[in-house]
């Protein structure tokens, strides 16, 4: 018996043709340590105060910002795998994360949300084991409700049906 939500594997990257939704590539990312993937639940409630400085709010569904932390240790072989992903949805791709590739049904379709992030490399010169210090983010693109998943309960989904 599971004692946490939402699965506890790597994120999966599924790229689609944005016409039609057909797949083009699956992506897995893997060796995420420390702080490895975090979702951030962004409110986009409208909050509005009165001039009696009554609150009135009105309630609406939320962005999932998903931050993927490399900072300690990142391998070559995933920066190139992140820099297709970013390469797809700048070609006008459909990107969509599956946030944790053991539970297949949860997935949501995200735009790449940073401006800016850092690349070092670890110490060693031509014999260092990898490289550091990335920490990329993808938000949702249009707002959802979070979705959560108790892993005691899952069935398997039908991985490729998806609507744009």
């Amino acid at each position: 018996m599971a004692n946490f939500i939402n699965g506890y594997d790597n994120p999966r990257f599924t790229i689609r043709h944005s016409a039609n939704g057909s797949i083009i590539e699956v992506i897995d990312l893997d060796k995420l340590i420390y702080d490895g993937l975090i979702e951030t639940y962004e409110s986009e409630d409208i909050v509005h105060t009165t001039a009696r400085g009554m609150i009135h709010k009105i309630p609406r569904q939320s962005r999932i910002r998903f931050s993927i932390n490399y900072s300690d240790y990142v391998l070559k072989d995933n920066l190139m795998k992140i820099q297709r992903i970013l390469q797809y949805e700048k070609s006008g791709k459909a990107v969509f994360i599956t946030p944790r590739r053991d539970v297949l049904s949860r997935f949501f379709r995200v735009v790449y949300a940073g401006d800016s992030f850092d690349l070092g490399m670890w110490m060693g010169g031509a014999k260092a084991p990898a490289n550091r210090l990335p920490v990329l983010s993808w938000v949702t693109r249009n707002r959802v409700d979070p979705n959560w998943v108790d892993p005691d309960n899952l069935l398997i989904p039908l991985e490729d049906f998806v609507s744009l």
